[in-house]
């Protein structure tokens, strides 16, 4: 019919599904042993001891501004420090990417 060429397979989109699910189970098991806190069976209980963390210093730094009054300029609000200190933050999207492909490449 075609000169006897084969026609390509069609894809097989739930072996395509199956794959990515695969990949992501492999990632999100890597991920909860490097770093449990964030990816782990604790990470809900590591979330809210960070949101009770965030109150205390909401509390703290009211206390201070009523007796110090406002902070300087460029000053960071502990607050901010909170998140910051135990969520990382990427520098930029080149890093997140970066990040992101190692990830993947390493759970191939």
């Amino acid at each position: 019919m075609l000169g006897g060429v084969h026609r390509p397979r069609p894809r097989n989109e739930l072996v395509e599904v199956c794959q990515i699910l695969g990949r992501y189970i492999r990632f999100r098991k890597r991920a909860a042993r490097e770093d449990p806190h964030l990816f782990g069976p604790e990470s809900g209980r590591y979330f809210l001891e960070t949101l009770a963390e965030e109150r205390r210093a909401v509390e703290i730094e009211a206390a201070l501004r009523r007796v110090y009054g406002p902070p300087s300029p460029g000053e960071t609000s502990p607050v901010a420090r909170v998140w910051q200190e135990r969520y990382p933050e990427f520098k930029s999207a080149r890093e997140k990417r970066k990040w992101v492909k190692f990830w993947f490449k390493k759970s191939k």
